[in-house]
């Protein structure tokens, strides 16, 4: 069965001509009985300006989130698809896995936080690449944005310096060096 969907103006006009038609059915036909049929259009006519007033709020709401950007964010969920943690994905420094968490590192008001998740590094590869996230590690995935240099050690080890004082050098691996070292 197909749906019938009607604009705004329509289901406003609609509700506007009802209550005439009604009034002119009442006033050719039984025009004693007037009293009696404006006790049934009473209620009708208030549902009717609740309606209108209604989808007038309702539009002018909707103006004014289209004109207010929104600020994009990430939100991570858990293991049971609840989310945890949303923050703006340029506020996120990295992902470090541990076992059966994960540990997202991110600046609030300046400070680094950590938060620790139930969930998988296989569960949030898509939301990392969405948003930007290059894998540098099996354990690590790191934003960009905030490496400041690639700092390779002797043995061949390489760590990404972040931006942040205080925080370790993330591991690079081989595997990966050469897209992180790409989008620096």
């Amino acid at each position: 069965m197909s749906k019938m969907i009607f604009s705004r103006g329509a289901q406003l006009l609609f509700l506007a001509v009802c209550p005439i038609l009604f009034l002119v059915f009442v006033l050719v036909y039984e025009p004693l009985r007037l009293q009696e049929c404006l006790l049934f259009l009473v209620p009708y006519l208030i549902v009717t300006i609740i309606y209108v007033l209604a989808s007038f709020k309702a539009r002018s709401g909707k103006e004014v989130v289209e004109e207010a950007p929104k600020a994009e964010t990430i939100s991570f969920l858990d293991i049971y698809q609840r989310p945890k943690l949303t923050v703006a994905p340029s506020d996120v420094l990295f992902i470090e896995a541990r076992e059966n968490y994960v540990d997202i590192h991110y600046l609030d008001d300046g400070k680094v936080n950590k938060y620790e998740l139930r969930a998988t590094m296989s569960s949030l590869g898509k939301i990392a690449s969405d948003n930007g996230f290059i894998r540098c590690q099996r354990s690590f995935y790191i934003n960009p944005e905030h490496v400041t240099l690639l700092r390779k050690e002797s043995g061949g080890l390489v760590f990404a310096e972040l931006d942040e004082s205080g925080l370790p050098g993330i591991p690079v691996s081989r595997k990966y060096y050469e897209e992180l070292s790409k989008s620096i």
